[in-house]
């Protein structure tokens, strides 16, 4: 599969979509390095409890329903599907009120070869499949390489598709 085909994400039909407090997103604080890719924040516009690993640094965030968290992050640099299933950040979601490990939904990466912040869903290992993530669900329009992003996760209806998208904090 080329990057050009439409890579699908995880359904989960009991997700229900809220609003981000906006009020919880602080301005920016960390500068784009030259040829990395920074997360700010990661967002939760769902009523499920979000939890991102940064498999690179093991570093955790839990973020609540209708959330944000601040991470501050560099996005770990993939090459390979090993790469990603060792390095990326990835994440799942808890539906309310239900324990255990939460769904895998997706896997969040800076490609090496185009600079880009990619993705792959939960389940897909062929690296050739990555995607790179949109400004918003279906728009056609990337993410510019080498910036600083707030990563949230975006829901496509119906069926409730879920994908990563993102707004550029600084580029």
């Amino acid at each position: 599969m080329s990057m050009s085909q439409d890579v699908r994400g995880v359904e989960l039909p009991w997700i229900e979509p809220v609003e981000v407090d906006a009020a919880e997103v602080a301005e920016p604080g960390a500068a784009a390095r030259w040829w990395n890719t920074g997360v700010q924040h990661l967002m939760n516009p769902t009523l499920g409890l979000l939890t991102v690993l940064n498999q690179e640094t093991q570093a955790m965030v839990v973020v609540q329903s209708a959330g944000a968290a601040l991470v501050q992050w560099l996005l770990p640099w993939c090459d390979t599907y090993d790469e990603v299933a060792s390095k990326s950040l990835v994440f799942r979601i808890f539906r309310p009120g239900v324990s255990g490990a939460g769904e895998r939904i997706f896997s969040v990466f800076q490609d090496y070869r185009s600079n880009r912040a990619m993705w792959l869903p939960a389940g897909v290992t062929d690296f050739q499949a990555r995607s790179p993530i949109e400004t918003f669900v279906g728009s056609g329009v990337f993410l510019p390489p080498c910036s600083v992003l707030n990563v949230r996760v975006g829901i496509i209806p119906p069926g409730n598709l879920l994908v990563p998208v993102g707004d550029v904090v600084v580029r």
